[in-house]
């Protein structure tokens, strides 16, 4: 299994994805800002983070860089509805990028390869 970390201020996109993967056996996280995230990231230890591009009216990229200085190997999963200001800087911190509306099964599947170990874990 794995944790994992979904970002996301829609509360709909975010409840669909963590109820999906909870019955896929992940553990999951809820965040709706960048502060909130930074706060889960730092006690949860999770595997991998799945992101909108923005949140709550935020580009990503600044949560991205703080995260590949401090947990490089913590993998991060971008969904975003489209090409926003600011959406290259966000998706060239992504290990895999997913455009929505997606699949949930696509999801699961850009998140598996991100979720055998535990080493990429925040400590």
């Amino acid at each position: 299994t794995g944790r994992v970390l979904v970002i996301d201020d829609d509360h709909a996109v975010r409840r669909t994805v963590t109820t999906y993967l909870r019955r896929c056996g992940i553990t999951t996280f809820e965040a709706t800002t960048q502060e909130e995230a930074r706060q889960l990231l730092a006690a949860s230890g999770v595997d991998v983070v799945v992101t909108d591009g923005v949140i709550a009216g935020a580009p990503a990229a600044s949560l991205l860089r703080e995260l590949r200085q401090s947990a490089p190997a913590l993998r991060v999963v971008l969904c975003s509805g489209g090409e926003t200001e600011g959406f290259e800087a966000v998706r060239s911190l992504a290990d895999a990028t997913l455009p929505k509306p997606f699949e949930l099964e696509t999801l699961l599947t850009r998140l598996r390869p991100f979720m055998s170990t535990r080493e990429s874990r925040i400590a």
